[in-house]
Order: structure tokens, then C-alpha cells, then sequence
């Protein structure tokens, strides 16, 4: 889950976030917590849950096999 940082600073894991940051990699539980425990300084930034990532992922390609035997 990724997480836009609305307003102010925010400190999580050791690092600083400024305003309009994203931070990326949170868990979906840990997420949520903090955006509604933040009144409005995070918004949860949609289409980003652990479970999208898997249905976005490209498959693998051959590049032999897509651009031809060009020489």
C-alpha cells in the first residue's frame, strides 16, 4: 500500500516525509492505521494494495521472439 503525505512532515521507519511524499511498501493493516489515525495528513493513494500489485505484474517476454531477426 502507498500512502501520500498530504500535510507536514511525517517521520515513519526512521526516514522523513515533506509534503506530497509517497510512502511506499506498507502493509494494508499498518496503512489504514495510520491514515485515519493522521486527521487528514494521509490519504491512502487507491489502486495500491498488496493484492493489486500481483494482478499488475507483465508477464515475461522474449525479446528474440518480439523483435525479429533483423540484422
Amino acid at each position: 500500500m502507498d500512502i501520500l503525505v498530504q500535510k507536514f512532515k511525517i517521520k515513519h521507519n526512521g526516514k522523513i516525509y515533506k509534503k506530497d511524499d509517497v510512502i511506499k511498501g506498507i502493509s494494508d493493516v499498518e496503512g489504514k492505521k495510520l491514515a485515519d489515525a493522521s486527521n487528514g495528513t494521509l490519504k491512502i493513494i487507491s489502486g495500491t494494495s498488496d493484492e493489486s500489485k500481483e494482478d499488475t505484474q507483465l508477464p515475461d517476454v522474449d525479446p528474440k521472439k518480439t523483435m525479429g531477426n533483423k540484422k
